[in-house]
């Protein structure tokens, strides 16, 4: 056993018993790991006789970062010390927090906290839809307005984050929270909640209705933009690195040419957790595949491979750049593919918005890469081109949902250049739609999406869209909750439908404009 005692710096004698107790390996204490992390660990202490508690404990830590974690804790800054102050001041004011029992530091040098152990599930858990959820949701709005009203901002405000106990919803790991200088602070936590709910796939419905109960839609909205680029630029770098999720691939493919053989190489990029001969065996039947189709005049090329493994089939895309520029553009900007798995990448860090990139591969000529080959998954059951819906009724509850789904990404200011309805598979269960994009190339990361960019994009997804699949009172069901979600400024109704209708007609694709008034 250590011979070095624990430093208190706050708690009741019988909190520090329990906790020396456990500390020193005694009988009476049982205790279970909640989580445990490089950086901290979590441990409930329970006895017969009274209540458990959690130890958390945040482990000290090493190398470069250990002087200035040194520092913090000598001044009173270390992430025990802010979390403690949060705790203290929001559990007085009555805000829905665990309540803390007593911190210190172990003989080894960890600091550690001590609060109240929380009865019941994640939060997350109770999200499931319908009239339940939304008591949760207003209960949620409750619970957040508490503390931003107590004059903090939480820093890590997530669905992990939040915990259900006595049917209150009390909000957790507050090592990042201090008090907030305005409102914009505030705001950035209810965009970072925001957005974990939609990366859990909660009804847009519901989501509304708790931005509503927040309150300020537009900063709102302003908020996750600024939200969703900070978290891209900071998980880009760790997640899409080489060595970390992605490693370099090479495959080697003989081909026969008269009477002798010669040997096609393809490098480039793969993701690891994909088998490789799973990847390999889809490339090499797409070579010579004679059920490809091809796209834009042959410059692409797509055959599916269906091995019935993992989620599914995969799509093998070529593409090939013919001309002297585009052959000078790849060598400085990349090939398609790659660019296809980049953007692809990067968008599924936001969600399953689009099909999943798995490799990246360049057959390179002496003057570049003229030849490129994209891996992805297979997605959705139609492109929505094609889809027809079975009722009148299907059809607006159909675009109703696509119009949701743009909404929401173009509120985060992500842009596709060509949104037209084939570039969108979409999947019908029973009346729930589910949409994902393809073509990642096409694929832009703005800081804003400016009212034109919408306005072309509403644009290609009407003109792509056939008279008999959607008739004129579902597209201005979907445009009309397209506007609510997103306003376009110093536009009436009637002119953005007339504007959006003849413009529609201009590109000359499958909507003629039957039965429509504004495109006579």
């Amino acid at each position: 056993m250590n011979k070095r005692r624990i430093d208190w710096q706050d708690g009741d004698e019988q909190i520090r018993s329990r906790v020396e107790a456990w500390v020193a390996g005694g009988s009476t204490v049982m205790s279970e790991c909640l989580h445990e992390s490089p950086r901290r660990s979590l441990h409930r202490l329970d006895e017969t006789a009274t209540a458990s508690v959690v130890l958390k404990i945040h482990h000290a830590p090493a190398g470069r970062h250990r002087l200035r974690e040194a520092i913090k804790a000598g001044i009173g800054y270390s992430p025990i010390a802010r979390e403690w102050r949060a705790l203290t001041k929001l559990h007085a004011a009555g805000v829905p927090v665990p309540e803390p029992l007593a911190r210190g530091v172990l003989p080894d040098g960890d600091a550690f906290l001590v609060m109240q152990h929380l009865e019941g599930p994640d939060f997350g858990s109770q999200l499931g839809g319908g009239s339940e959820t939304r008591t949760w949701i207003d209960r949620l709005a409750r619970s957040v307005d508490r503390f931003h009203a107590a004059g903090f901002r939480h820093g890590d405000l997530h669905l992990g984050n939040l915990h259900l106990h006595h049917d209150q919803i009390m909000i957790l790991d507050l090592q990042r929270a201090r008090r907030a200088w305005g409102r914009r602070e505030q705001l950035r936590d209810l965009a970072h909640l925001d957005f974990s709910i939609a990366r859990r796939g909660l009804d847009v419905t519901c989501r509304r209705r708790l931005k509503r109960a927040l309150g300020d839609p537009n900063g709102l909205d302003a908020a996750a933009r600024r939200f969703v680029r900070d978290f891209l630029r900071g998980r880009s770098r760790r997640e899409l690195r080489l060595g970390r999720n992605w490693e370099a691939w090479q495959v080697r493919v003989p081909v026969e040419c008269g009477s002798s053989n010669s040997i096609r190489t393809f490098a480039g990029l793969r993701a690891r957790d994909v088998e490789s001969a799973r990847l390999e065996a889809a490339l090499r039947q797409a070579i010579d595949d004679p059920t490809a189709g091809d796209r834009r005049g042959g410059r692409t090329r797509i055959s599916l491979h269906a091995d019935g493994e993992g989620s599914g089939s995969l799509i093998v895309k070529r593409m090939t750049s013919h001309r002297r520029r585009d052959v000078l553009a790849d060598r400085i900007r990349g090939s398609s593919a790659w660019r296809s798995f980049r953007s692809g990448q990067r968008l599924s860090l936001l969600g399953p918005l689009g099909a999943r990139t798995f490799a990246a591969l360049e057959e390179r000529s002496a003057r570049g890469p003229a030849t490129s080959w994209l891996i992805v998954e297979s997605v959705g059951s139609f492109d929505l081109d094609e889809y027809r819906p079975a009722s009148e009724e299907a059809a607006r509850t159909c675009s109703l949902a696509l119009a949701r789904w743009v909404a929401e990404w173009h509120a985060w200011g992500i842009e596709h250049l060509d949104l037209k309805a084939g570039n969108i598979r979409v999947d019908d269960r029973n009346g729930e739609f589910r949409f994902w994009l393809i073509d990642l190339g096409d694929i832009r990361f703005r800081r804003r999406l400016g009212d034109s960019a919408r306005r072309k994009a509403l644009v290609q997804l009407n003109a792509s869209l056939a008279d008999d699949a959607f008739p004129p009172s579902a597209r201005l069901a979907a445009l009309d909750d397209y506007v609510e979600r997103l306003p376009f400024r110093g536009v009436r109704q009637r002119e953005l439908v007339e504007s959006i209708a003849r413009l529609s007609q201009v590109r000359n694709h499958r909507w003629r404009g039957v039965g429509c008034h504004s495109a006579r």
